[in-house]
């Protein structure tokens, strides 16, 4: 299933956290935040053996830890994407709640 954004309404779908022991930013039912070979991100089982390892910068960018590069878009589109990290704001978040 693609991830998508929406506007905050503060609903349970919308309370991801992110798993300071694995590295994984996981859905209220524990699907992770993954992608693949392509510039998609989608929700998937933890173990699928995708590429599920994220983390956060000091400056709010969610970035790929498996491949070392990429960060997480939001082009204000349908999905969110992610590519190289270009210092754009549309890489910025909030800070993750982390457990």
């Amino acid at each position: 299933m693609a991830a998508f954004t929406t506007k905050c309404n503060g609903s349970a779908t919308q309370r991801w956290v992110c798993s300071a022991a694995d590295q994984t930013i996981r859905t209220p039912d524990g699907r992770c935040l993954a992608t693949g070979s392509s510039s998609g991100i989608f929700v998937t089982a933890c173990d699928s053996g995708l590429l599920v390892r994220w983390g956060q910068t000091s400056d709010g960018r969610i970035h790929q830890l498996d491949w070392g590069i990429g960060c997480i878009e939001d082009f204000r589109t349908a999905t969110l994407t992610w590519g190289a990290c270009t210092n754009s704001p549309n890489e910025v978040w909030s800070s993750l709640a982390t457990v």
